[in-house]
This record gives structure tokens, C-alpha cells and sequence, in this order.
């Protein structure tokens, strides 16, 4: 969760990883163990990997100018997930913070976190969800600042693609009959602590529906458990619904010479990886291939190239070639 810099959909800017963590332990490549939350941290830090620290404090200076700290703070104003959190540099002063920061979301290319130490957060009693569908994406991305202001917790886009990827998924909160083709959603979400709060909420969020432009149904807004859910399958699932819509690619072929794809499909697309239409490759001046026919009664060796002439003497499978730096 930490080195992908995992964050639930309500999480915000500030309900993230990164603003809740208290400590970690992190291991180094070198070996080198700090655990950020020690007092002594920094020492620890700064004996073990001296030239670290002094990168980090470069880094903390450069960026701490003017110009560069002003448009961080502008990146980082919205949720951005992606990549090195450079907001590390200009949040924090010591380096072992800064260090502990920057592992948030480094895909474990800094080091491993083998210990991380939240500040946990109160989960609201009450929470109102709300579905809205748009003519078209231009719509929805147009209501989205007024419903930011409205004091949304959540606002998610769910476009016409994303739509029908949901196929069954979503029949049971669209309008019957409906059909995506140029549409957008958004999934509108509102939290408070008690019911009064959470009526305040929802009236804000009924106002701000109203005054909206573009809407291809009448908004809904429920606090209904079942019915929540029902609309959060728009999104939740969305990930795999629209890995599973991709356009599959054409098989790739067994990566041995010859191509056994192409011999067993002749009449197939052109082999991915061979770019031949034929079964039969046209044989070059550095190397002499047999065809997946081959009726040659040598035996099917696993010799290299010769070092006089250059060829291949016999069909090898990728895995072979590849071990001497060689690709068929």
C-alpha cells in the first residue's frame, strides 16, 4: 500500500498515505535499517549514508526556492498519486522525513518499507450518495467545479466508455433502456458525522443538482446501504470491466525458429513476431534457418553458431538464444 501509494476514493488530499503516515521502517539497498519514528533518526541516517542525506538536503534546497516551491504546491493541490511525491522536499525539513515521504509510491525503487505507523481517522456515521448522468462528457466535466464547492466529498467521472465496459454491472442503476454513446456519469458522494449534518449535506447537494446544465436524467440521491452499493459498482469494478473490453492482441507466436504459430496457422495474420506472411522465411547471408516442415534427418541439436561461417545450425528455442545475448 505505501510503495504503491494506495488511496481510497474519499481520501482527498488529505486523507492519504501520505498525510497520515506517523513512522516507517525502511531498508536500504545497501543494508542500512532506519526506523523514521526513533529520535535519533537522523543520526542514524546521516552515519550510515552520509552521501544520501547529502543529496536529500541538495534536493530540500533547490527546490525550496521561490519559483520551484510555489508550482509544487500547485501540483500538489489536487490528488496526484503518481511517481515520487517531490512535495517530500518543500513538506519537510529533516531528511530522514523527507526520505520517509518519498517511499510513498516509489514502486520499491528506493528500498523496502518493513514497518509503516498511521494516524487513523474517523470513518463519518452518515453518508449520502448521489448519481448523476450527462449528454456528454463536456457536460459533466463543466458541473464539476460547482459540485466540488457544493462540499462533495467525492466527485468521480465515469465516461461513455467506462459505461458500457460495465455492461449487466450497471442496468440496475441507469434509466431502463438507456444506451452509452456520447454520455458521462458522475458519482457523487456526501459525508457528515450525525443526521443533522448529513441533512445539510444533502440539501447543499439537491441545490447545486438543480442549477446544473446538460443532465440526460434526474439526479438521485440515496442513503439507502444497498442502493450505494449498487451505484459504486459504477466505479469500483471499473478497473478489470475495462481491462476485460480491451481489444485483444493477435497471438504471439512460440518464439522458436520456425515460427510453430505460423506453421500451424498459416493462413493467419502476420506473426508478431516474425512479420512473415509465409511459413517459409526467406533464408539471409548470416544465418540459415530450416522451415517448421524441415524433413532433415540430422539431429535436432542444441549447437551454436559456427564461428567460421556464422550460421545456425539447427532450430533453437528463444530461451536458448537468449542466453547468449542472441535473438532468433
Amino acid at each position: 500500500m505505501v510503495a504503491n501509494n494506495s488511496s481510497g476514493m474519499t481520501c482527498g488530499t488529505e486523507k492519504n498515505t501520505y498525510r497520515t503516515i506517523e513512522s516507517m521502517t525502511i531498508v536500504l539497498a545497501s543494508g542500512t535499517v532506519i526506523d523514521t519514528g526513533a529520535p535519533d533518526a537522523d543520526d542514524q541516517l546521516r552515519r550510515a549514508e552520509p552521501a544520501l542525506v547529502e543529496v536529500l538536503e541538495r534536493l530540500r534546497d533547490q527546490l525550496n526556492r521561490d519559483e520551484v516551491a510555489s508550482d509544487l504546491r500547485r501540483r500538489y493541490a489536487i490528488k496526484n498519486t503518481m511517481g515520487y511525491g517531490l512535495n517530500s522536499f518543500i513538506d519537510h525539513d529533516r531528511p530522514v522525513k523527507i526520505l520517509e515521504h518519498l517511499m510513498i509510491g516509489s514502486e520499491g525503487t528506493l528500498g523496502f518499507v518493513a514497518e509503516a505507523v498511521f494516524r487513523t481517522l474517523p470513518v463519518p456515521a452518515k453518508t449520502a450518495t448521489g448519481l448523476l448522468l450527462f449528454e456528454s462528457l463536456d457536460a459533466a466535466t463543466t458541473a464539476l467545479p460547482h459540485l466540488v464547492y457544493s462540499g462533495a466529498d467525492v466527485v468521480e467521472l465515469i465516461d461513455a466508455a467506462s459505461i458500457r465496459a460495465m455492461g449487466e454491472d450497471a442496468k440496475d442503476v441507469l434509466p431502463a433502456g438507456f444506451e452509452a454513446t456520447q454520455q458521462a456519469s458522475l458519482l457523487v458522494e456526501y459525508q457528515a458525522d450525525d443526521d443533522e449534518g448529513i441533512a445539510e449535506r444533502i440539501a447543499a447537494g439537491n441545490a447545486t443538482f438543480a442549477d446544473l446544465g446538460g443532465l440526460e436524467a434526474a439526479p438521485e440521491m440515496t442513503q439507502d446501504a444497498k442502493r450505494r452499493g449498487l451505484m459504486w459498482v459504477m466505479r469500483k469494478g471499473l478497473y478489470t470491466k475495462v481491462a476485460r473490453n480491451r481489444p485483444r492482441a493477435p497471438p504471439r507466436c512460440s518464439r522458436t525458429w520456425p515460427c510453430r504459430w505460423r506453421a500451424s496457422a498459416p493462413s493467419a495474420p502476420s506473426c508478431r513476431c516474425c512479420s512473415t506472411g509465409t511459413t517459409t522465411p526467406t533464408p539471409s547471408s548470416s544465418a540459415t534457418r530450416r522451415t517448421a516442415t524441415s524433413t532433415s534427418s540430422s539431429p535436432r541439436t542444441s549447437r551454436g553458431p559456427s564461428p567460421s561461417s556464422g550460421t545456425r545450425t539447427s532450430p533453437r528455442t528463444w530461451s536458448s538464444w537468449s542466453s547468449t545475448g542472441r535473438a532468433p
